[in-house]
């Protein structure tokens, strides 16, 4: 399969991790190996919002291809964070279903990680202008340079400041760009520094910040 037809949609699974979590990828070409064994390559990693996700994968996980078949249904905020037993059916002629024991997370809803990190010092004094791109559960996965809709409103990221770990400063801001001035800079760290490490979450008004958006600046 051509890389275009991947990008277009085609050619995707879900993979479930060794955490527990599932990640949908999409391949350009697959080998049949051995009987019952492709090896995939040309990957596209974390569609779909699963980002998170991405971790290791152990021998025996299930797969499951994703097709036309397959569909998403919503579901209210009380199955969230819960266990819950499903009957599924295999089409009009299966009578009896089978169950299913389904545990359901909230991770699914959280705002995705913000990318497009940047920290750039200003050239005519030490303020460090800190930029980064929103993304959106509601985007069409499609692959034009747009804004995602924006959907949680108020607008509201919070941004940690660290060193080796240490938090340093944590503020939330209404717009994907904030100034860390060089007074706050020095309040900080004692001086302007070299080197922090910074991340970004959106936050959503009911669930809270989401998934973490990481960058690093040296002077």
């Amino acid at each position: 399969m051509a890389p275009t037809t991947v990008l277009a949609g085609g050619n995707r699974l879900a993979v479930e991790t060794d955490a527990g979590g599932w990640e949908v990828i999409g391949f350009a070409n697959a080998e049949l190996v051995s009987p019952q064994t492709y090896e995939l390559s040309q990957l596209l990693r974390g569609l779909q919002g699963t980002d998170a996700a991405i971790g290791p994968v152990a021998v025996g996980r299930r797969i499951i291809m994703l097709d036309r078949k397959t569909t998403i249904l919503p579901v209210g905020g009380a199955w969230l964070e819960g266990d819950h037993a499903l009957r599924v059916y295999g089409g009009s002629a299966d009578v009896t279903g089978t169950p299913l024991s389904l545990t359901s997370r909230r991770e699914v809803v959280l705002p995705l990680a913000p990318v497009h990190l940047q920290a750039l010092k200003q050239p005519d004094n030490n303020d460090i202008v800190c930029r980064w791109v929103r993304r959106s559960r509601a985007d069409d996965n499609g692959w034009v340079a747009e804004d995602a809709p924006l959907v949680l409103l108020p607008e509201r990221y919070r941004l940690t400041i660290s060193l080796a770990g240490v938090t340093r400063r944590t503020i939330d801001c209404d717009a994907p760009e904030w100034t860390y001035t060089q007074a706050d800079q020095i309040a900080d760290f004692g001086s302007v520094p070299e080197h922090f490490e910074f991340a970004i979450a959106q936050i959503d008004p009911v669930f809270g910040p989401g998934n973490l958006g990481a960058g690093e600046f040296y002077g």
